[in-house]
């Protein structure tokens, strides 16, 4: 029998993001996760919050097309300041030296992601960024997940305006992509999503106030889709 261990599971993993069969990689992880869940905990000793981010947010993050390398346009780290003292040690996806999006991980087995603890853990910092940063850089998204359940944010909301459960990642992966993949945020997905749940949901008036150092962040054309409400 063989034993699947954390390195051939990169290795497998990515072997499919190269060949770009990135669905099936995803159902992979969702297969894994069940196991987990199954089981109650991961076939290695570690960390739950560190395995959880090894094993499978890592890879969900690969194949959104996201890289490690600081060297290309879009990528991730682990630990980031950005022009404050405190820093914010949870991922963060960047275009070059700019943070785009804040996400706050959880173990796999974390019963209550939505608490409110860690809600306000997600979105006071984001509001502290957006207030002490020296760069003069803005965030408007953050994601609190544990990859069993995943929460999507705009920074002024406590209520996610996106959410999916592990189960439904193959099937919403279209919509996973448009929020957060390379190429979502690249055509300004997440921008687009948001502006068409604020009309839904009669979030106009919130929605006006976002700015990104002065200027609205979003382009007129999504305002033109409130419906003529601003």
């Amino acid at each position: 029998m063989r034993v699947r261990t954390f390195k051939n599971f990169k290795k497998e993993s990515t072997k499919l993001i190269a060949g770009g069969v990135a669905l099936p990689t995803l159902q992979e992880l969702v297969e894994e996760s069940k196991k987990f869940l199954e089981e109650g905990h991961f076939f290695v000793s570690g960390k739950p919050e560190t395995l959880t981010r090894q094993f499978l947010l890592e890879p969900f993050l690969d194949i959104l097309g996201w890289s490690t390398e600081p060297t290309v346009t879009y990528y991730y780290v682990r630990e980031f300041s950005g022009g404050m003292d405190r820093k914010w040690e949870d991922y963060v996806l960047l275009q070059e030296d700019r943070p785009l999006v804040f996400l706050e991980t959880k173990p796999l087995f974390d019963r209550k992601l939505l608490s409110t603890q860690n809600v306000n853990e997600l979105l006071n910092y984001m509001k502290e960024f957006n207030r002490k940063n020296r760069n003069g850089h803005r965030v408007d998204w953050g994601v609190l997940t544990n990859f069993k359940e995943i929460h999507v944010f705009y920074v002024s909301d406590k209520k996610p305006f996106f959410s999916c459960v592990f189960t439904d990642y193959v099937e919403k992966f279209g919509v996973l992509k448009e929020l957060l993949s390379v190429e979502g945020i690249r055509t300004e997905g997440i921008e687009r999503f948001f502006a068409e749940k604020a009309r839904k949901r009669n979030w106009a008036t919130d929605f006006s106030m976002i700015s990104r150092n002065g200027v609205l962040s979003l382009p007129t054309v999504y305002m033109n889709q409130m419906g003529g409400w601003l």
